[in-house]
């Protein structure tokens, strides 16, 4: 856990409420972040979107670090709810890295439940990382997983999956769920994604693909 200090006010990074493509927490830390992101925007709270080199260092003060970062207005998009006032500390800091990395940082004093509880658990809701799992598997299915599935099917499938038009991609889907179930394999989550095994479902696949058109 990694912490700064700000006009006497701690703001903490908890270790599972970091993410991105090659480090973090996974789809643990997205989840994590995306909750609190949600708290922050619907009580109308406001959370500051910075890089990573205007990240404040150790005890220091808010009129030394926006002289030395030249903080100004509004910073980011995104749709979370923005530092408005260059005056009044934000209640989180969220840290944009390289590789499509997040980090936050949130006032000690503001978010004390969620501190405590990722320091005995690092997960602050299990559906949710659940949702962003299965976001994850539909997102590498449609972007490579199907294709790699298709890739060597005899012409004469590829004839009538390409006659089913778009009701074609609904067949795809449901027989590759069902190769899963019957082969007993799972997408596996990693930093930012999610690896789908279909070297070793894509015989099951190709016969349940067979029967069904």
């Amino acid at each position: 856990m990694e912490e700064f200090t700000l006009d006497g006010i701690t703001f903490v990074n908890p270790d599972a409420c970091t993410f991105g493509d090659y480090g973090g927490a996974g789809s643990v830390g997205r989840a994590n972040i995306d909750i609190i992101l949600e708290r922050i925007e619907s009580e109308k709270m406001e959370c500051k979107l910075i890089s990573y080199g205007q990240l404040p260092q150790g005890d220091t003060t808010l009129e030394k670090e926006k002289s030395a970062h030249n903080w100004e207005g509004l910073l980011g998009t995104g749709g979370y709810t923005l530092w408005e006032d260059n005056d009044i500390l934000p209640d989180a800091f969220l840290v944009s890295c390289g590789y499509g990395s997040e980090t936050l940082y949130l006032r000690e004093d503001k978010f004390e439940d969620e501190i405590s509880a990722l320091a005995d658990y690092p997960c602050l809701d299990d559906e949710k990382v659940s949702e962003v799992e299965i976001q994850w598997e539909e997102e590498a299915f449609d972007s490579w997983a199907k294709d790699d599935l298709i890739r060597d099917l005899p012409d004469d499938l590829l004839g009538k999956l390409t006659r089913l038009k778009d009701a074609g991609a609904q067949v795809i889907w449901e027989c590759y769920r069902d190769a899963m179930d019957k082969c007993n394999e799972y997408p596996t989550p990693e930093y930012s994604s999610s690896h789908i095994p279909t070297d070793r479902i894509e015989d099951t696949f190709t016969a349940l693909l067979t029967v069904r058109l």
